[in-house]
């Protein structure tokens, strides 16, 4: 990982964690293999960079598969760990919301106090430009990004508490304290991110209900604002 170049981009304004995420996922990922290569096989030690005919042994004669299997294997439950429980919450509450969302119906009794039929009608002509096919085709594209972007997160997340978990067990220096703290805060953050997904997924079905709602309010209050 190339320092200098990193800091450069993050003073630039670039995006550098997804870069970060990457290496973090790929050395939390090795970190719960080896683990777990050593309480099922053996303890192991790294051998010297020059005998070259151990690693030769470790590669041509396939001593390799054996972690490299039990990586497949944790990459693989920590990646469908949190995709099915977003499976399961949607598939849960998905169609409830939207349900309700659809449902929705523009009231002069729900306005706000401070809003009125009148000055919703008015400001309807910018209301409807910042909502046009354009925009809303805009933020449903967004929004799928924001999406897959919050799914690599749960699934960093869920590596990173297990990859705690791992760490706490053989660090004998790594107290309570701060491995309940970090796993409190691990657990906001993948909450935070589930509400965050719940954001992207329903935001372009209520922008397009609302728009919805407005034209239709407006058919039905503008000709009386135009008599008065």
């Amino acid at each position: 990982m190339n320092i200098p170049f990193l800091l450069a981009d993050y003073i630039k304004g670039k995006k550098i964690f997804p870069t970060i995420r990457r290496i973090l996922n790929l050395l939390f990922l090795i970190s719960i293999s080896s683990f777990i290569f050593e309480k099922i096989y053996f303890s192991y030690s790294w051998p010297d960079i020059t005998d070259y005919k151990l690693f030769l042994d470790f590669f041509v004669k396939g001593y390799f598969i054996v972690p490299f299997s039990i990586f497949i294997l944790v990459a693989s439950i920590t990646y469908f760990i949190p995709t099915a429980i977003l499976s399961f919450l949607y598939y849960k509450y998905s169609t409830e919301i939207q349900k309700k969302i659809l449902q929705y119906e523009i009231e002069t009794e729900k306005l706000p106090a401070f809003v009125t039929s009148k000055q919703l009608v008015e400001a309807y002509p910018t209301i409807r430009n910042s909502l046009s096919a354009e925009v809303i085709k805009t933020i449903e594209q967004n929004c799928s990004s924001g999406k897959l972007n919050v799914e690599s997160n749960m699934i960093f997340c869920t590596r990173t508490i297990l990859c705690l978990c791992v760490y706490f067990s053989i660090i004998p220096y790594f107290g309570y304290l701060l491995f309940g703290f970090t796993l409190v805060i691990l657990l906001c953050a993948f909450i935070l991110q589930l509400v965050a997904y719940g954001f992207f997924e329903f935001l372009p079905v209520a922008l397009q209900k609302f728009k919805y709602e407005m034209d239709k309010y407006i058919q039905q209050h503008v000709t009386e604002f135009k008599e008065q």
